[in-house]
């Protein structure tokens, strides 16, 4: 049995040396979690299995340019590379033993607790394909963030016929053997509306573990952030000007809420497909067609 678990850190300060201390802080919180809570426990439960660790920190100077350096410890990346965090997932896994290969992704950012992983790992031993986490209890988070995130799940939702209690959480796991069978083509921070969206339509269950989140004041994705997601989906699900802006009136209908000025300003600067995928959400079906399972 193997465990690769991947840890994307972003790192943001005014300078070089900011960050560097800021690494230092997470890979300090990481270190003690891993000795001193996950590998006691996990080695207790099981025999023989090899855990395989990726830290993967991204830095950036005040959040701004495209000036990203990005620096790997632990396992070494090999294969095809993409940018990102995808650049990690061809990582250091042995494929010769797919059906007892597990792979799970949390977000380093502090926003999530690192016992979650306990949870993902608990729901894929016991042969659950695709496991997210769900930030019940979630603190801080802008009030635009979560209409924003409301949104882009609903997207998804009516695009699949789903009920999907959350689509974004930092945390989630997946048999590697499963990994290997989906068309992931997002960069970065898209990766876990990419991987919701390719389970759903490769017909794979979805199951959700509640985790929670803490969010510091200030925190969200920039503008720029904001219209990559936004253009990732309407190409990911293959959605033409009009079904957006009828899929917006059908939001604001059905949660009673309105997006901000500068966020609907992203439709006009998405370059929309010239062709149609279907998409028959607009009829006003509400039976979802697909599984979803909140495990606890």
């Amino acid at each position: 049995m193997r465990i690769s678990i991947l840890v994307p850190f972003f790192v943001s300060g005014k300078n070089k040396e900011e960050i560097i201390k800021e690494e230092n802080k997470r890979r300090a919180i990481f270190r003690e979690w891993r000795l001193t809570k996950f590998e006691p426990q996990i080695k207790n439960l099981f025999k023989d299995v090899i855990i395989d660790y990726l830290l993967a920190f991204t830095e950036q100077i005040d959040r701004v340019g495209q000036s990203l350096v990005v620096k790997y410890e632990g396992a070494t990346p090999k294969g095809t590379m993409v940018r990102g965090k995808l650049l990690s997932l061809i990582s250091k896994i042995d494929y010769s033993d797919i059906d007892k290969n597990y792979l799970i992704l949390i977000d380093g950012s502090g926003k999530i607790e690192f016992d979650s992983v306990f949870k993902v790992l608990k729901a894929l031993v016991i042969g659950k394909q695709v496991i997210l986490g769900c930030r019940f209890k979630g603190s801080g988070i802008s009030l635009r963030r979560k209409k924003v995130e409301i949104f882009e799940n609903f997207l998804v939702s009516e695009r699949y016929k789903v009920d999907l209690p959350d689509a974004q959480c930092g945390c989630w796991g997946i048999r590697v053997g499963i990994l290997k069978s989906l068309s992931l083509t997002a960069n970065s921070y898209e990766i876990e509306l990419d991987l919701v969206t390719s389970a759903l339509e490769s017909n794979l269950s979805i199951c959700f573990v509640p985790v929670k989140a803490f969010f510091k004041a200030g925190t969200g994705f920039t503008s720029k952030e904001d219209l990559t997601k936004l253009n990732f989906l309407v190409n990911k699900l293959g959605l033409d000007e009009y079904i957006l802006n009828a899929l917006y009136e059908k939001f604001k209908k059905t949660y009673g809420l309105s997006l901000d000025s500068n966020y609907l300003n992203y439709f006009k600067e998405i370059p929309f497909l010239k062709f149609r995928k279907k998409f028959d959400c607009l009829k006003g079906c509400k039976k979802p067609c697909q599984k979803v399972y909140i495990y606890k």
